[in-house]
């Protein structure tokens, strides 16, 4: 479930907003802002915004302009803004294949054609990778109205880049949003599978995690389980995966930043692939 955040630090201060580093994730069901001071690399502002999920593309980019029209912290300029997209297409191609011509092409391999979507890509240094994914074309032009010179990331990008610089020798790490999961799987500090999975119920959910481990053959007793985004402990999803799972654990705040003290409020899985992209090049 998308969780409504709103905490600040009394030290935010607008007129310094030329210090300040923003990244804003975009999903179906939400955004979510975050503002780190650029010199201490300290986390001080956190918020976030529900949309309605039955909006269709063309409603939520209206949804879009409205609040950036009427949120005062866009009447401000930032030394850095990265938007990050939590959305489910996207696919890992080796350097030595990508072809940026030809990145449309990866995607339709394995989503179908794209429809009125735009394709892009993160440079992945310590995979040697690219990460190409595709958003909706009304929602990247919004943003690029109002944000012209913002970096644009895909989520995987930040919570990959997360996992190898927290240097994870072998675990299974999921990124979960409201009706579909990032898989990511290391072992000896390789990717073995970045996948995404649609599910309807906690069941599903179960069902696809444990049939993609054990095609690669690895035992829900053996693993570290890491869980990042819409996850809680007293969720109906984390007790079930705790029948199965012996070693659970949520995603931790990335230690390179700093944070303040409203930041305790927030659990740290719901934050952690967001707080990476302010480490992402």
């Amino acid at each position: 479930m998308f969780k409504t955040i709103h905490t600040i630090d009394e030290t935010l201060d607008l007129t310094q907003s030329r210090h300040y580093n923003m990244s804003i994730l975009f999903s179906k069901d939400g955004l979510s802002f975050c503002i780190v001071d650029n010199r201490t690399q300290k986390a001080i502002a956190y918020q976030t915004i529900p949309i309605d999920s039955h909006l269709n593309i063309r409603e939520t980019c209206f949804f879009l302009s409205k609040t950036f029209k009427n949120c005062d912290w866009f009447n401000y300029s930032f030394k850095d803004i990265k938007v990050v997209f939590q959305w489910y297409k996207s696919t890992i191609i080796p350097q030595n294949l990508y072809v940026d011509l030809q990145s449309s092409q990866f995607l339709e391999l394995n989503f179908g054609a794209l429809n009125e979507e735009e394709t892009l890509s993160n440079k992945l240094p310590f995979l040697d990778a690219q990460n190409v994914f595709a958003v909706p074309k009304c929602v990247l032009d919004t943003f690029r109205t109002f944000l012209p010179t913002a970096q644009i990331l895909h989520s995987n990008t930040p919570f990959l880049n997360g996992l190898f610089k927290a240097k994870h020798k072998s675990i299974v790490a999921l990124q979960i949003g409201s009706n579909y999961f990032d898989m990511i799987v290391l072992e000896s500090n390789k990717l073995q599978l970045s996948n995404s999975f649609f599910y309807k119920s906690n069941e599903d959910f179960l069902y696809f995690l444990v049939y993609t481990l054990e095609q690669l053959k690895l035992e829900p007793k053996n693993i570290v389980l890491q869980l990042n985004g819409h996850i809680s402990a007293d969720s109906e999803l984390f007790q079930l995966l705790r029948k199965y799972f012996l070693n659970l654990t949520f995603a931790e705040k990335p230690t390179a930043l700093h944070y303040s003290y409203v930041f305790s409020k927030i659990e740290s899985q719901y934050i952690s692939t967001h707080l990476n992209s302010f480490l992402c090049e």
